[in-house]
């Protein structure tokens, strides 16, 4: 028994050497990433998310085909505010919901926007991962893009409106969660002059 601990003990010792002298290797010095312009970078990343989310399920799938038609979350523009609209339907996955939400920041590119309405009704929550990322990632970008304000009705889940909070205790616009979808539309065409 005693041999067969010394064995083992020195393969052990044997693998730490060998994973260390790994560990003190030099990697080769990587060039950094010129930068890029951020709307190409974009829809890099919006492709990636497509590709992503098409491959998890057919209802990913449904999403990447038709932002407006979808079971998960529309994506569609107000031209009475005007405004992104956002209204989730159910919970998402981590790429669904990073993929809607570059989509969302494409749109207000593209169509030069500044407001976003959202129907958080039916969000459930938005897990811890995905509120840093919307927090420390999505919305700088939504700010350089031109985002001034945003509203939207209350989810009607506890944790989707502990998230939705947290997420907008962060947020550098102007921003009004409501009780009802007419009083947020309201007050977001209030904020387009």
């Amino acid at each position: 028994m005693l041999v067969y601990l010394a064995e083992v003990a020195g393969w052990l010792a044997g693998i730490v050497v060998a994973g260390m002298a790994l560990l003190s290797r030099r990697r080769p010095k990587e060039e950094p990433t010129p930068p890029g312009n951020p709307f190409e970078q974009l829809r890099e990343t919006l492709s990636q998310l497509r590709a992503s989310v098409a491959s998890e399920s057919s209802e990913g799938l449904r999403l990447v085909e038709d932002l407006g038609d979808n079971p998960l979350c529309t994506v569609s523009v107000d031209e009475s505010i005007p405004a992104v609209v956002v209204t989730w339907r159910r919970d998402v996955t981590s790429a669904q919901l990073r993929f809607i939400h570059e989509a969302v920041l494409e749109v207000i590119r593209s169509r030069g926007l500044s407001l976003i309405l959202g129907d958080d009704t039916e969000l459930p929550t938005i897990h811890t991962e995905d509120q840093r990322w919307i927090i420390e990632d999505w919305i700088p970008r939504a700010r350089a893009a031109g985002v001034r304000a945003a509203a939207s009705k209350s989810p009607a889940a506890c944790f989707g409106r502990l998230a939705v909070k947290q997420i907008g205790s962060y947020v550098p616009w102007k921003l009004r969660v409501f009780d009802d979808m007419p009083e947020a539309r309201h007050w977001l065409q209030t904020q387009a002059h």
